[in-house]
């Protein structure tokens, strides 16, 4: 298994400089930004919007896109509500349709879920992809799919994901054992991993012939909720800091580097 890795513990050899993007092809996994809870930090938000825009980069929602809390929620929290899941959904959708051209699908989120587990005949993701007009819909929540980056073939798998239990959730180890865990589900180059509200990333080498070793990538995705004042402070989670990664595939040989983006 591939060590453990910190984006600010890579060698500097493996920083991009942005003369260097176009020899790879630029993936952003998004999610987690909850808009419509109190603490969001949207100026982050908005620098990912842009980076994607200005380097024409593919995009992923990897769901929770929305807060998307009901007063009959168990953590619904009157305190931190700045909109109706109504207004979340078209704000959410105007804030993504400079980039709506380049998005991979969205992926449903536990908290866009809400809405099918209460039987409200109200489906969120269903309405963005309507209000955005995308041509890849229904991801559910986990997808698989090839990239092409120039020469070069890679196969991602991403999912919202799921964790059980405050204490245990919020745990280094934890998250990183879940993330591993994909493995157990695809063979893939690339996973990708929401709702863990984090952004590291590992790597691990597996056996796929008598000598020949594949190594796969692992990156939690992040999330825009700051923590301070909202329910994480409330409910004793490790704070962790906003923002998520950016992926680059290179075109000419396989090669993958993560990097934060914000």
């Amino acid at each position: 298994m591939g060590s453990w890795r910190r984006r600010n513990h890579l060698n500097e050899s493996d920083k991009l400089l942005k003369k260097d993007f176009d020899k790879y092809e630029i993936i952003v996994p998004l999610g987690d930004i909850h808009l419509g809870y109190g603490t969001v930090n949207m100026v982050k938000v908005q620098k990912v919007i842009e980076f994607i825009k200005e380097n024409n980069a593919k995009w992923i929602g990897m769901g929770d896109l929305i807060d998307n809390t009901p007063p009959i929620h168990r953590y619904f929290d009157m305190k931190n509500v700045t909109m109706t899941p109504q207004e979340q959904v078209i704000n959410i959708v105007n804030l993504l349709k400079p980039i709506k051209d380049n998005c991979l699908g969205l992926l449903y989120g536990n908290h866009e879920i809400r809405s099918i587990e209460y039987k409200t005949g109200y489906d969120p993701i269903i309405q963005m992809e309507e209000m955005l007009g995308l041509e890849k819909r229904g991801l559910g929540s986990q997808t698989f799919f090839n990239i092409n980056a120039g020469v070069c073939k890679y196969s991602v798998f991403a999912t919202h994901g799921s964790t059980r239990g405050i204490f245990f959730s919020t745990r280094k180890g934890y998250k990183i054992n879940k993330l591993l865990s994909l493995h157990n589900l695809a063979i893939a180059d690339l996973y990708l991993m929401g709702h863990l509200h984090d952004t590291e990333w590992t790597t691990a080498n597996y056996l796929v012939g008598e000598k020949e070793i594949s190594t796969s990538y692992f990156v939690m995705t992040g999330a825009f909720v700051e923590y301070f004042g909202s329910y994480g402070e409330r409910y004793g989670y490790n704070p962790v800091e906003t923002g998520c990664n950016v992926i680059f595939l290179g075109k000419k040989r396989k090669r993958i580097i993560i990097e934060r983006l914000v």
